[in-house]
């Protein structure tokens, strides 16, 4: 995902921290990038090393009102490679092993079994049901 941000905002490639005025051009970039791209929303978050925060948010959410920070928003295939790189990168570093179990980091799944290893996740081979293969998944609102 860095690269993708070190692409559309420049301004942060040699940042260490968030100013008002990185943040003021940040927040402008997000609104022209919605604009040229001709998406109906649009949110973006940046964290720096020193652990401060940029986060901003485009559009509106139909009748609702506008889109926040706060709103969950389904992330597409694309991004698929990035968390696959970055974990590739976490176990040349030794933070994980391929075959650790995803319940070694994060809490237990209804309906998600046991014993599923990070490498079956990216292989797609862990039999992880596909929720959007069900013949209702466009008709219903996924309650959090």
């Amino acid at each position: 995902m860095l690269i993708i941000v070190g692409l559309a905002f420049p301004e942060i490639a040699i940042c260490q921290t968030l100013s008002e005025n990185l943040s003021d051009t940040l927040t402008k970039r997000l609104a022209l990038l919605k604009q040229q791209q001709n998406v109906k929303r649009i949110s973006a978050a940046v964290y720096f090393p020193d652990g401060s925060i940029w986060e901003s948010a485009e559009g509106q959410l139909g009748n609702t009102g506008p889109l926040t920070t706060d709103h969950l928003m389904e992330m597409g295939s694309n991004t698929k490679i990035f968390v696959a790189a970055i974990l590739l990168q976490r176990q040349e570093e030794g933070l994980l092993s391929l075959e650790d179990t995803i319940y070694q980091y994060i809490n237990k799944l209804p309906h998600v079994p046991s014993g599923i290893s990070i490498r079956q996740v990216l292989n797609h081979t862990s039999g992880i049901y596909d929720y959007t293969t069900h013949p209702r998944f466009a008709t219903k609102t996924i309650q959090l």
